[in-house]
């Protein structure tokens, strides 16, 4: 779902220089509504980000070259009625898939979850389909 995306991309972005990383160069993806709490105030978004560190980072995570892309797995909590920016969208990234899926599943446990559009399946079925035809096709031609 694309809801507001351009709008978390942005305060994103703003966000990862306190973190110590380039906002500019920063690959945002997957930035989709994850979950939402009627009546829209509460919103959820995952995100996967691929940022470069700024060289003069004081986090300690990382003793490699500055010029290299880290990849993270982030989550932002926007919250409409809080009147300050710094209290009204919380940002949290995480080295993982599995630690920003666990922590997806805590922050939107009450909330109303979005369904995703997963197209994994879609060679599955087309193959399924394809072996059908084909089938049907061989058996047609034996009369």
């Amino acid at each position: 779902m694309k809801i507001g995306n351009r709008v978390t991309e942005k305060d994103i972005r703003d966000w990862l220089p306190s973190r110590g990383y380039e906002s500019r160069s920063a690959k945002i993806s997957e930035l989709d509504l994850y979950a939402i709490q009627r009546p829209g105030w509460l919103q959820i978004f995952r995100f996967r980000l691929k940022a470069i560190r700024l060289g003069n980072s004081e986090d300690e995570d990382h003793d490699d070259d500055s010029n290299q892309f880290f990849e993270f797995y982030g989550i932002v909590q926007d919250d409409e009625r809080k009147r300050k920016l710094a209290d009204r969208t919380q940002i949290q990234i995480y080295r993982t898939l599995v630690e920003q899926e666990e922590q997806l599943e805590i922050v939107a446990k009450d909330l109303i979850k979005c369904r995703r559009n997963d197209s994994s399946q879609l060679p599955v079925i087309i193959l399924i389909g394809f072996v059908g035809l084909t089938v049907a096709a061989l058996i047609a031609s034996c009369f």
